[in-house]
């Protein structure tokens, strides 16, 4: 089974694995299961050790342009230190940003949206605990909806601004999906 191969995999780098099952259909039942996930994975006393959570999808690898990765992880985490009311700085696809995206202001390498995404994002772990708090006192009333929604209306309760949401321009950093026609051509194109 693949999720037992890829939690031998993180143990024996030393990662801790809080693994969960469901029933991880397509439509509402998928939603509410990740959803749950998330609040179970938002309650881990290792991850409150931890100032930020690095939030990855297995199915989207991501590459960094105009730096290397670790530059472009710090300089995420630097924007949420110097920011408070921002509440997450995250990759997006290509395909995403050619399709038509809300960009509220845009910067050199990035811009602000009003939307949130796991397709990778860093959140500081306090807001991430206080979203799922919220989503768990609003279950009913947000359960049906699409994981990142949801997760994007509590995240926008804990800020005042508008610009809640750094997102950087395809041309610094971009994730892919796996399994979308656009993936293959793309993985292609950059040796991967």
């Amino acid at each position: 089974h693949i999720a037992d191969e890829i939690e031998t995999n993180l143990l024996t780098q030393g990662f801790q694995v809080d693994k969960t099952t469901g029933d991880w259909q397509r439509g509402t039942v998928h939603q509410q299961a990740y959803l749950t996930d998330q609040r179970k994975a938002s309650q881990s006393p290792v991850l409150h050790s931890q100032p930020y959570t690095l939030f990855l999808e297995d199915d989207s690898p991501f590459t960094c342009h105009q730096a290397d990765l670790p530059a472009c992880l710090s300089r995420m985490i630097a924007a949420l230190e110097s920011d408070l009311n921002l509440v997450s700085t995250r990759f997006m696809r290509r395909c995403d940003w050619e399709g038509g995206v809300q960009v509220m202001r845009q910067e050199d390498d990035h811009f602000f949206s009003p939307n949130f995404d796991f397709q990778p994002a860093i959140l500081r772990t306090r807001d991430y605990m206080l979203a799922n708090k919220v989503i768990q006192d609003n279950w009913d009333q947000l359960s049906h909806l699409q994981c990142e929604l949801v997760m994007r209306i509590a995240l926008d309760t804990l800020s005042r601004s508008q610009w809640r949401h750094m997102v950087w321009l395809p041309e610094y950093a971009e994730t892919y999906h796996l399994g979308t026609p656009e993936y293959a051509v793309t993985k292609k194109a950059l040796n991967l």
